[in-house]
């Protein structure tokens, strides 16, 4: 689905890079990396259920360091107390 996404969206708009990453940890590391290189994300999106990480534990710390990115959470998988976290 990461793969798919991915693709779609470098279709889509190809005038934005698209980065991914395969967990919570990762994504983060990546965004450090990037945010040296002087680039903040606008749209961050993440699955529910990750390794190492939840995409609410993700998405939380995403909201502190950047808190003008838009923020997207799928699941295939409804948890009422992740997805209030979520909100």
């Amino acid at each position: 689905v990461l793969e798919i996404l991915s693709k779609i969206l470098s279709v889509k708009i190809p005038e934005t890079p698209v980065y991914s990453a395969g967990d919570g940890s990762k994504a983060i590391t990546l965004m450090e990396e990037l945010e040296l290189q002087g680039w903040y994300p606008s749209v961050v999106i993440s699955d529910l259920m990750m390794p190492e990480m939840t995409g609410d534990a993700l998405l939380t710390w995403v909201h502190g360091r950047y808190p003008h990115a838009k923020t997207i959470l799928l699941t295939g998988r409804a948890q009422v107390e992740s997805l209030t976290k979520a909100i």
